[in-house]
Formats: C-alpha cells, sequence, structure tokens
C-alpha cells in the first residue's frame, strides 16, 4: 500500500483531488478551484486572501495560500455563490511564503456541500478536458 493509499485509508472521508496530474510536483500545478479567504465573523468583514483548493471531501478541503493562517482560526471559504465556514486543522510549508492548510467545515447544510461537491467535479473535468485538446 503506498502511502497516499495508507492516508486515504485512515481519513474518515476520503479526499477528492481537484489536480489534474495528482503525480505532479504541487509547486507546478496549476488546477483546483481558486477561492476567497474571508474573516468568519460577519461584522469583521475583510478578505484575508486567495488559496487555491486542491482537494475536498464531506469532512474538508485542503489548499494552499500565502495567506496566513494560524491553527484553530475560523473562516469562510467564498467561491461563486458558496460559502463554506471552517477551521483550520493543520498546515505545513511548501516553499517560501506558500503554505498547505487543511480545513474542517463548520456545520455546513448538506445541501451546500452536495452543491459544493456536485462543482468541484464539475471544474474537475473542465479542467481534465483543457488539458485532453
Amino acid at each position: 500500500m503506498s502511502d497516499n493509499q495508507a492516508e486515504q485509508h485512515k481519513r474518515r472521508y476520503p479526499r477528492y483531488s481537484l489536480r489534474v496530474n495528482e503525480a505532479g510536483d504541487i509547486l507546478q500545478a496549476c488546477d483546483g478551484i481558486t477561492v476567497d479567504l474571508v474573516h468568519r465573523p460577519w461584522w469583521r468583514p475583510g478578505k484575508l486572501g486567495i488559496a487555491n483548493i486542491k482537494d475536498i471531501s464531506r469532512g474538508g478541503v485542503g489548499l494552499i495560500s500565502s495567506a496566513q493562517l494560524r491553527l484553530g482560526q475560523e473562516l469562510i471559504i467564498r467561491f461563486d455563490d458558496i460559502e463554506l465556514p471552517v477551521t483550520i486543522t493543520h498546515g505545513r510549508q511548501i516553499q517560501g511564503p506558500l503554505m498547505f492548510y487543511g480545513a474542517s467545515y463548520l456545520n455546513v447544510d448538506r445541501h451546500v456541500l452536495r452543491t459544493t461537491m456536485a462543482k468541484a467535479r464539475q471544474l474537475r473535468n473542465h479542467y481534465r478536458l483543457g488539458r485532453m485538446r
């Protein structure tokens, strides 16, 4: 069993990668979904930065960003008309200011989660078709 398979096996929710080439160098990856990171409390509006979602599951997301986030920080991931409240569960430096963060959802409605997963699949298929041409 490979390291990736072992990691997937121990996860509560399997990850759905948005990367076209999962074996490629993550620093060279231009795929994924670009999203805004915003403060969670509505009374403190403001954008924290942007991120690129590299994988998604029913439990959370894995994203890359140069925004300075901290463990336990609550924020909203916003793309299109979807807002996903999350908390940062882990992070590791990739290169320079670029970090890979794991985030778990905070009370996300099932309908919103289904819509998010469907959009993620649709975008991934769009990327793959574009790469095959």
